[in-house]
């Protein structure tokens, strides 16, 4: 439980970073979202409390799990791509998985 605590607190490090160079945010803007994400988790929180007495831990959990991927797939249907972030996939030469030459 302390290191994912920790995970999630260091995730506040990088998203005022990742809101500036990225998304060529305001101090203002990052502080608004900053602020949003806090009142968010808040109550995410007491709502998840509640409805884990209510529905049980284990019901809670897919509840829970598909409403983030619910709502990532809605935000990521609907959002606009920032200037210098691509949409496609990452090409063969990234690094990442398997290239597509054969070795």
């Amino acid at each position: 439980m302390f290191l994912s605590g920790c995970g999630g607190l260091m995730f506040y490090n990088h998203l005022g970073g990742i809101f500036t160079a990225r998304l060529d945010a305001s101090a203002a803007n990052v502080t608004a979202a900053l602020l949003i994400v806090g009142l968010v988790g808040v109550l995410a929180v007491l709502f998840g409390g509640i409805l884990t007495d209510e529905a049980g831990p284990r019901r809670a959990d897919t509840f829970v799990l598909v409403g983030h991927c619910l709502a990532l797939g809605a935000w990521r249907s609907t959002s606009a791509t920032p200037r210098g972030v691509s949409r496609s996939r990452p090409s063969s030469s990234s690094g990442c998985g398997r290239s597509s030459r054969g070795r």
